[in-house]
């Protein structure tokens, strides 16, 4: 979740240089439906001028932040709970987002010649967000070799504050009580060194310290890692390696592939069939695993990501987002703006990390009897917190606007059309073989201009003949795929369109195996070793088993 001040008025402006920029964009990201980028016809291109653009935007967020009823009576300015997903599953979608794209352009300057939109991600869905270039790259990520070793294998892991905990609390399974954080650290010999807290997070991909719930999933995807590692020692011996690779590293790259494995079962198990229409998600896994509209890669190429995933489908996750969360059942639930301002960039002084902090999965995910905390319904705003102007800000161009562009949600519409998004018509065009008559307001370009043009005149927000125009016949994609999961899924999921993006995006990464590392070793025999039950394909499935290796029953904060 981006906090950047990008001011809309750089972005705006720099809708006039879009179309050469896309001509120098290479193939790192590409339009959905695509091998490459859509004609300039194609591309949705705003409301007008950039002053109009705006103005309608700031208008288009207050009519998607009114109150909605949805069909079972629940409100978005009540509790605005999605009994479907679990709170958890917000941040493991964001956790997957990241193991797909990594931009590496500044948001505000995509149409630059010079700082161009290059997806630094090339592999998808492999962990790379945890574990980056492994121990032999970034060796700051991981802890020290134990005594008599000389690689790196452990993920390292930061302390939570002990406060009323005794002093030496340590599990003997080398998981001490304490550490349940990120690693972080204040390096005291450098020249910028403050006195005290952790302003430098030791991770493989810094934006998973966005918030504390993201760095909690985070985290646990490290003790998963650091768990196998000791299962593994205890339960497999190696060969001998006629290539004299260390022990250390190839246990190193078994946990990560029976990691990586797990997570990716979990995605295909667990979150996609929460996230997806579920017509859609049968077409799917009876097409094995193939993409229902996406060209699949040239031979010996990775898939591309489209910028439609990136930039308007994976946003989605924006509108899941709480107004608060209670981390653990010693605790008070804490607001989201604090949990915003909690990371080692925005607030370094807050660490060592408060043990409010610190989650018990079962508040996060279905573990036990409880009722774990649910994400929002993904409806046609986000909170008001994501609105504040104070953690989001943004300027507009246009004198005389009532009300400043402001907030994630004005970000992403405005990111959105900056980045060359396909005009919705041709993603129907793309999609046409999944034209029904329930789904006439989607694909009838005729149907959806009457059913927007309702919507958006059926509040107190006044637009223009002009701004009615233009927002119901050329709405921007990720305002349709909120609008769309309202009325199609009464947010309890993704609709149509929204989940075919998702999904091949998803799905494509998943289609290609994860090659077993070690030669002259049985695969799934060292799994049935190690899980017992069977590869964790659910979060509580892995939750249980981090927790069952690492022997955590009696850790306070309860770890689950």
């Amino acid at each position: 979740m981006l906090r950047h001040s990008t001011p809309g008025k750089v972005l705006l402006r720099e809708m006039d240089k879009v179309a050469a920029a896309r001509r120098r964009a290479g193939n790192s990201f590409r339009n959905f439906g695509l091998n490459d980028l859509a004609d300039e016809a194609q591309i949705y291109r705003g409301a007008g001028t950039p002053e109009s653009t705006e103005r309608c935007f700031v208008k288009l967020m207050r009519r998607m932040n009114v109150a909605h009823e949805f069909r079972d009576g629940e409100t978005t300015d009540g509790s605005n709970e999605n009994s479907d997903i679990p709170a958890g599953y917000t941040y493991l979608f964001q956790l997957a987002t990241h193991d797909m794209t990594r931009n590496s352009a500044f948001p505000g300057a995509i149409g630059e010649a010079s700082i161009r939109a290059v997806n630094r991600r090339e592999r998808q869905l492999l962990l790379d967000t945890i574990y980056g270039g492994g121990p032999l790259e970034e060796e700051a990520c991981y802890q020290l070799p134990e005594a008599g070793r000389e690689h790196r294998m452990r993920l390292r892991m930061g302390k939570i504050r002990p406060e009323t905990l005794p002093d030496q609390v340590e599990n003997l399974e080398g998981c001490p009580y304490l550490f349940r954080d990120l690693p972080r650290g204040l390096l005291s010999d450098l020249s910028d060194a403050p006195d005290s807290g952790r302003p430098d997070v030791l991770i493989a991909d810094t934006r998973n310290d966005d918030s504390p719930m993201l760095a909690q999933v985070t985290s646990l995807f490290h003790m998963a890692h650091n768990a196998l590692i000791s299962s593994l020692e205890a339960k497999v011996k190696l060969k001998e390696d006629p290539e004299n690779v260390p022990d250390e590293i190839r246990y190193y790259h078994l946990a990560r592939h029976y990691l990586t494995k797990s997570y990716r079962a979990i995605l295909r198990h667990d979150l996609l069939p929460r996230l997806l229409n579920e017509h859609v998600l049968k077409l799917y896994e009876t097409n094995k695993f193939k993409p229902l509209a996406d060209p699949p890669a040239k031979p010996g190429e990775t898939q591309a990501i489209s910028l439609e995933f990136s930039h308007a489908a994976a946003r989605l996750g924006h509108a899941m987002v709480r107004p608060s969360y209670a981390f653990n059942a010693n605790h008070q639930s804490d607001g989201l703006r604090d949990a915003l301002d909690t990371s080692s960039a925005r607030k370094f002084e807050a660490f060592p990390l408060k043990r409010n902090w610190v989650a018990q999965w079962s508040k996060f995910f279905e573990i036990g009897k409880g009722s774990p905390q649910f994400s929002r319904r993904i409806g046609p705003g986000y909170n008001e917190i994501l609105l504040d102007q104070r953690i989001f800000p943004s300027e507009t161009v246009t004198d005389g606007v009532d009300e400043d562009g402001s907030g994630l949600l004005f970000r992403d519409l405005v990111r959105g059309t900056i980045a060359g998004l396909l005009k919705l018509r041709t993603v129907c065009d793309l999609l046409h073989a999944y034209n029904t008559p329930e789904l006439a307001h989607v694909f009838d370009p005729g149907k959806r201009e009457a059913f927007i043009r309702s919507w958006l005149s059926d509040s107190d927000v006044k637009f223009t003949e002009e701004e009615l125009d233009s927002l119901s016949k050329d709405p921007p994609l990720a305002f349709w795929l909120l609008l769309e999961a309202t009325a199609l899924e009464d947010g309890k999921r993704c609709g149509l369109i929204g989940s075919v993006i998702l999904g091949d995006a998803f799905y494509a990464a998943l289609a290609n195996e994860v090659p077993f590392p070690v030669t002259g070793l049985d695969e799934l025999a060292i799994e049935a070793k190690i899980f017992g039950a069977g590869l964790p394909k659910t979060m509580p499935e892995l939750v249980k088993f981090v927790n069952r290796a690492l022997k955590l029953d009696g850790v306070d904060p309860r770890f689950m």
